[in-house]
């Protein structure tokens, strides 16, 4: 009777064992998608961000004071303009911010092209890029 008993309680310790085994697997699963997750929600906030830029590009005709005024951003010396936000994606000042959509400027004789990127502020990992460009149509007689 005393050996069923052993016997018992090494069932009970090697389902006991299987059971934490399989929990440790389901906790690591949980934790790794909401890692992923976040990476995603992280990624269509910048997406959405550089869209907004770069829809605002064309329809200022490149014009980045005027596209400051409107996104209330920061124009810079180097034909560029600077977009901060939060944690949770609000417009931020610099100093405050998590994350930096930037927008350079580049112009030939027929086109503005715009280069936007949006990059993590505390480790510099860009997180989204994007390039656009706008045709000047000349008028005939020029």
């Amino acid at each position: 009777m005393h050996s069923k008993s052993n016997l018992f309680l090494i069932e009970l310790m090697i389902a006991v064992f299987f059971f934490a085994l399989a929990a440790a697997v389901c906790i690591q699963m949980f934790a790794m998608g909401h890692s992923i997750n976040m990476e995603n929600e992280q990624k269509e906030h910048a997406i959405m961000h550089s869209i907004s830029l770069a829809e605002t590009f064309e329809a200022t005709d490149g014009e980045l004071v005027a596209m400051a005024e409107i996104l209330s951003g920061e124009k810079k010396e180097d034909e560029s303009i600077a977009l901060y936000f939060d944690e949770n994606w609000q417009s931020a000042e610099e100093e405050e911010a998590a994350y930096e959509v930037v927008l350079v400027k580049s112009e030939d004789e027929d086109f503005s092209y715009a280069s936007i990127v949006t990059t993590e502020c505390s480790s510099g990992d860009e997180i989204y890029s994007l390039d656009t460009q706008i045709y000047h149509q000349k008028v005939r007689g020029e």
